[in-house]
């Protein structure tokens, strides 16, 4: 805990028999040591802008009257300290609009209903959408950007939440669909050269998404291995699996010694070792030979289905190995998206039909902001304010 340089208060511990005493103030104390209470006083301000007039003797006896400031619109007004305390419990302490104000009343005596704490969210939010545009930009020049998807519910109905993240930013984006349209609403991954850290979900494969380097992420991976190895026993899952695990280790023994590329022969050996892994698999998990009545082919099953994928995907996943700049997995996109199936979970849905979207533009801010060591209340407030500006995502490192 770090300490002000000097206290705000500072009350005297004297001795209970120095209490009542006539010498009292006349003594010279010493102070022999100190304990210090950090705390902090909620209280309303309120501020009173008065405008006045004059009758200017330099201009002929004209009147002339002052200026409300920027912002200060209205006989009674909401400060944007408090608004943006509002939005943050919102975005960020993941509050109903109802709980918002019980709470602001019980700590302030303010009175304020659920319509003011929406407007605030709905201004907060229209603000924050200004910036966008530029930070999609960032992530779209950033060398590797980790993508995944989840689901939230709007009116009752199920939406999605898109996510292209990056180590020092953070772009969510919510739309009734999931697939390619719900990704281009995002706007990063048809415009993105990079490395492109996702699951195998086909929706990402697109041949609009040519133009990145696609990597899996490989704790969806371990993930889907475990599932095998736990309902099924089979040895060669749990060989993929270490071997995974083993290219992991040696990947980050070689960036502490300051290598950033695996020898050859290291990689043709795990390459090697891969391959015989899942040729493995395939002889234990064979397509069912089976004539099926009907449209489509036969059902391969869950397993086969992710040998094929891990046989065809090969170089995606373990790219990770093969370019250092690649991280395992895309465990950064999974936690960007992290608070909203909080809020799910507090609230079950967002009743208004944008409130995906706010919610999404908001943390959009401040996720970003957190990761540059900025607090969500500093970042709101000068979201509303007008005086944010993203170009501190300048000067770090991609």
């Amino acid at each position: 805990m770090e300490l002000k340089k000097e206290a705000d208060e500072i009350t005297r511990c004297i001795p209970s028999s120095c209490e009542g005493c006539p010498l009292f103030g006349k003594c010279n104390p010493t102070t022999i040591d100190s304990r210090t209470v950090v705390d902090v006083v909620i209280q309303p301000f309120q501020t009173q802008y008065n405008r006045e007039q004059y009758i200017c003797p330099m201009q002929g006896g004209a009147l002339i009257s002052g200026e409300y400031p920027i912002g200060v619109n209205s006989y009674m007004q909401y400060g944007n300290t408090l608004k943006s305390l509002v939005v943050t419990l919102s975005a960020f302490g993941m509050m109903s609009m109802s709980r918002i104000a019980e709470t602001l009343n019980a700590l302030t005596g303010f009175t304020m209903s659920d319509s003011s704490v929406n407007n605030m969210i709905l201004s907060c939010s229209n603000e924050c959408q200004k910036h966008i545009p530029i930070l999609r930009k960032q992530i779209i020049d950033s060398q590797v950007v980790c993508l995944d998807e989840t689901g939230i519910r709007v009116c009752g109905k199920v939406h999605w939440v898109h996510t292209a993240s990056t180590k020092n930013m953070t772009l969510l984006v919510s739309n009734p669909k999931r697939g390619k349209l719900g990704i281009d609403a995002c706007g990063v991954l048809q415009h993105f050269k990079g490395y492109a850290v996702h699951d195998c979900w086909g929706s990402y494969y697109d041949e609009s998404y040519s133009g990145a380097t696609h990597a899996v992420c490989g704790a969806h991976i371990d993930r889907e291995l475990q599932g095998v190895i736990d309902n099924h026993n089979q040895h060669w899952a749990k060989r993929m699996q270490k071997l995974l695990l083993k290219m992991y280790e040696n990947k980050n023994e070689l960036l502490a010694k300051g290598i950033n590329v695996a020898s050859k022969a290291m990689l043709k050996d795990f390459k090697q070792q891969y391959d015989k892994i899942i040729k493995k698999g395939i002889s234990r998990n064979p397509v069912p030979n089976v004539r099926k009545k009907g449209r489509g082919r036969p059902k391969k099953g869950k397993i086969r289905s992710l040998i094929d994928r891990l046989e065809k995907l090969k170089d995606d996943v373990i790219r990770f190995f093969t370019d250092f700049r690649v991280p395992f997995s895309n465990n950064i996109a999974e936690r960007s998206y992290r608070l909203s199936k909080k809020k799910m979970q507090i609230a079950g849905t967002f009743r208004a039909s944008d409130g995906g979207e706010r919610f999404a533009t908001i943390f959009s801010i401040i996720d970003t902001c957190r990761k540059n060591g900025i607090g969500p209340i500093q970042s709101l407030s000068d979201i509303l304010n007008g005086t944010f500006s993203l170009d501190f995502l300048n000067q770090t490192t991609r």
